[in-house]
């Protein structure tokens, strides 16, 4: 229950985005209670937004050795991936987080984001769309990245199309 207590503390300072506070939190839970996947993979996503990618990274691989069909563990080890630039690794973590659970529009709109970095503007289109029809506003910045690929291809129109739907 102090455990509990400690990561609903951590959630409170997320929402605040205060992001060193929640990361004490979801240490303090799992000090309390180690098995505490939650707070594991919580305390790796505050990791990450602060730019402690190896902490962070520890923190996924752990709650995947104990859940290794752990969405919220794939996804964000994915997204490390897309912050050291590592785009091939982070579309292989963002595919198999989507196979897990294929509903998370947000991982389909980091997926087509590592694609298009990576150069494969077929797939970033086909992924990006995908993203927007199934997420919505929750994935508007999709919009941004297609406008990307349709200037690379020369398509003006398009791309101011996708600016102003941005």
């Amino acid at each position: 229950i102090a455990a509990r207590k400690e990561y609903e503390i951590g959630l409170k300072f997320v929402s605040k985005g205060d992001f060193a506070q929640a990361a004490e939190h979801f240490q303090q839970a799992i000090s309390l209670y180690p098995e505490y996947l939650a707070a594991r993979n919580d305390l790796g996503a505050q990791y990450l937004k602060l730019k402690r990618l190896d902490e962070a990274e520890k923190l996924f691989h752990d709650v995947l050795e104990a859940d290794p069909k752990n969405f919220n563990a794939k996804f964000n080890l994915g997204l490390v991936r897309i912050e050291r630039k590592n785009y091939l690794d982070a579309i292989s973590e963002l595919k198999q987080a989507i196979a897990i659970d294929s509903t998370r529009p947000v991982a389909s709109l980091w997926l087509g984001f590592a694609l298009l970095e990576s150069g494969d503007l077929v797939s970033a289109e086909m992924v990006l769309t995908r993203a927007l029809v199934m997420g919505g506003s929750e994935c508007v910045a999709a919009h941004y990245h297609l406008a990307r690929i349709y200037l690379a291809r020369g398509d003006k129109s398009g791309a101011l199309r996708e600016v102003r739907a941005y």
